[in-house]
């Protein structure tokens, strides 16, 4: 399952993170916030608070282009809304499993705080929108294969 954090603007996310017991694995945000407020913003409070990478999934209704372009070009993801349930548990599964491979995951290498020793499975979603999920709200798992008798 996953932890969330949800945040609607930059100073809740700050807040947040100033708060929380751990780091987020993901960010998943939309690209524009409230007034004039973007994911670049968030990105940009994320890298001053967490002292280690955390993969970003832009999901946005926006259908420039451009947009898209820009933020695959600095290393995040980017979904389409509305958003797939099955391609949304794919790109989380793929960017927790980016942060587990890297060298701070979990406490080691690098990062020497206690906010990196703890379980990282905290999840931090920005919009500036009502949330779909709420809080604690588990991700859909996959169907069972198993047949029945």
């Amino acid at each position: 399952g996953c932890f969330v954090l949800l945040a609607r603007s930059v100073e809740e996310t700050r807040r947040h993170l100033t708060l929380a017991e751990r780091f987020p694995d993901l960010l998943i945000t939309d690209y524009r916030l409230s007034g004039s407020e973007t994911s670049e913003d968030v990105v940009a409070a994320l890298r001053e608070l967490v002292p280690m990478p955390v993969p970003v999934l832009v999901v946005s209704g926006d259908a420039d282009p451009e947009l898209e372009l820009m933020v695959r070009s600095r290393g995040w993801s980017w979904m389409n809304k509305p958003a797939n349930p099955e391609r949304l548990r794919t790109l989380v599964a793929q960017a927790v499993d980016e942060v587990a491979g890297t060298p701070a995951a979990g406490g080691a290498g690098m990062c020497a705080e206690p906010k990196c020793r703890a379980p990282r499975t905290a999840t931090i979603s920005t919009s500036m929108r009502p949330p779909t999920m709420s809080p604690g709200t588990r991700l859909p798992q996959k169907p069972s294969r198993r047949r029945s008798r």
